[in-house]
């Protein structure tokens, strides 16, 4: 504890008993307090104060770190705001001691970034739109048309034109707000896709046949016939596809022919196709 203090040694020779004393007079100098307080969240380029609460003793004064302070060195700085930090207070009493505080953080909100993206899919093709820019923002996507959400993270676009997306993106102390264009370009490509061959033997790769391609909006049917003409399979479901069995018995391999027909998302345009395809064992 601070004050002064009469320290005495005594000292005993073991033999002959000889006594002796020393006496120290001691001064406990105190260690200064201080506490910091600041804001706890400030928008970039905004200006705050650290402010000290401190012992009457101090007569230093020395903050840390020195970025955006006006006067480190005084009981009360203005600061700039440039980048998250916690601030402490080094102070020095009129003894020389020195003690330093707590630190204080105090959040800086940056700008979120700003940027222009473009990308081009076939007609009829959902595309992501990744729109994570970090933490503490809020996001609203303009216009809604053929969107899956408009204040999500992760948007999907099933546009079948040209489009562009706008992002706003701000903060959650209103600090910042940005807009970041999201364009879309439309190829307007169609077609019928089969394959020459397929494998039903139960593996796990290609044991069904379906109709693929791009731009397909619809499958109106997907007929299969055997060598003699005889319909042994039809769908209008672009999911379900051909396993190689008809009314539960396995076909032969051999060569079948199929027709299918197809809506695309280009207006009034459709596609059919003709051709055959093997099955084997």
């Amino acid at each position: 504890a601070p004050g002064f203090y009469t320290v005495t040694l005594l000292v005993t020779e073991p033999s002959l008993q000889c006594k002796s004393t020393a006496v120290k007079h001691m001064t406990i100098y105190p260690i200064p307090s201080a506490n910091v307080s600041a804001i706890d969240s400030v928008c970039r380029g905004s200006s705050f104060q650290l402010s000290s609460n401190t012992s009457s003793d101090v007569i230093q004064y020395q903050w840390l770190p020195l970025i955006g302070l006006s006067n480190p060195n005084a009981s009360v700085t203005p600061v700039i705001a440039q980048t998250s930090a916690s601030y402490s207070l080094v102070v020095t009493n009129n003894f020389g001691c020195e003690t330093t505080s707590r630190g204080e953080y105090v959040y800086v909100q940056q700008p979120p970034p700003s940027y222009k993206w473009d990308t081009t899919v076939v007609i009829g093709e959902p595309i992501n739109l990744n729109s994570q820019l970090g933490t503490n923002y809020t996001y609203t996507w303009t216009p809604p048309d053929a969107l899956s959400c408009i204040n999500c993270l992760f948007a999907i676009s099933t546009s079948t034109i040209d489009i562009t997306y706008t992002l706003q993106v701000q903060d959650q102390l209103a600090c910042f707000r940005v807009f970041n264009p999201y364009t879309i370009y439309i190829d307007p490509k169609t077609s019928i896709d089969v394959p020459s061959a397929f494998t039903p033997n139960g593996d796990g790769t290609n044991d069904v046949i379906y109709v693929d391609g791009w731009g397909i909006k619809k499958l109106n049917y997907f007929r299969i016939f055997n060598r003699w003409g005889q319909l042994i399979f039809e769908s209008n479901d672009i999911k379900v596809g051909w396993d190689g069995n008809y009314n539960g018995v396995p076909q032969n391999m051999e060569t079948y022919v199929y027709q299918v027909s197809v809506e695309t998302y280009i207006p009034d345009k459709s596609l059919q196709k003709s051709s055959n395809f093997k099955l084997i064992r």
